[in-house]
């Protein structure tokens, strides 16, 4: 939503760095969004296919949102790979650690 803002401090002199704050832009200005999780999550389908809900620290504030993932049949010998909003790299790291340990069939080959 247009209305709200993540704002993130990297250097801090009195306090620890890499910390986030929510706020809502309201008519008086940025006003402070007391729970983060409860609005990335408002309005959320309770059953939705391809959607989990998960939990990402930021800083030292652990936030839920959901993650959406759509996943199809491909009859290339590599199945093509994207990411938006997060690093590739991280995203590759977690399905191989995903493919270690779940009997998931990826890009058209079952795990061993």
């Amino acid at each position: 939503n247009a209305s709200y803002r993540i704002l993130r401090s990297v250097k801090n002199r009195f306090g620890s760095t890499n910390e986030i704050g929510v706020f809502e832009m309201a008519e008086q200005g940025l006003v402070e969004v007391e729970n983060p999780s409860e609005f990335m999550l408002n309005g959320r389908p309770e059953e939705a296919s391809g959607a989990v809900v998960a939990c990402s620290l930021e800083g030292t504030r652990p936030i839920l949102l959901e993650v959406q993932a759509l996943v199809a049949e491909t009859s290339f010998g590599m199945p093509r790979r994207t990411a938006a909003g997060t690093d590739y790299n991280r995203v590759n790291l977690l399905m191989a650690v995903w493919r270690s340990g779940a009997a998931t069939i990826w890009g058209g080959w079952t795990p061993t």
